[in-house]
């Protein structure tokens, strides 16, 4: 037997190596039409992406309500410590002394 090295377009005939089905286009265009039917989309699953967006914005709203309340009530504690701790450093017979050299002035 005699081995070719080379193949030539001489060699194969003129006839399509492949088969299609007869009709074969109108019966994928009908099918692609029947799987293709509008349906009707249901509600929820048309809410649901802004279901989530929404919950997502609550979220986001209640912590940082949260952060900044903390944030303030820290505020709140360190001045009212501040307060009392410069108060215990003044003696109760200066802050009279004050109050009555204002209504003095007055």
């Amino acid at each position: 037997m005699e081995k070719k090295n080379k193949i030539s377009l001489g060699d194969f005939d003129n006839k399509l190596p492949f088969n299609i089905p007869e009709n074969y286009f109108e019966e994928f265009a009908k099918g692609i039409e029947a799987n293709v039917m509008i349906k009707p989309t249901p509600v929820k699953r048309l809410l649901k992406p802004w279901m989530f967006m929404a919950a997502m914005f609550v979220g986001i709203f209640v912590v940082s309500q949260f952060v900044t309340l903390k944030h303030d009530n820290k505020q709140l504690t360190s001045t009212d410590n501040y307060d009392l701790y410069f108060m215990s450093q003044v003696d109760e017979s200066d802050i009279l002394n004050y109050y009555i050299n204002e209504e003095n002035n007055q």
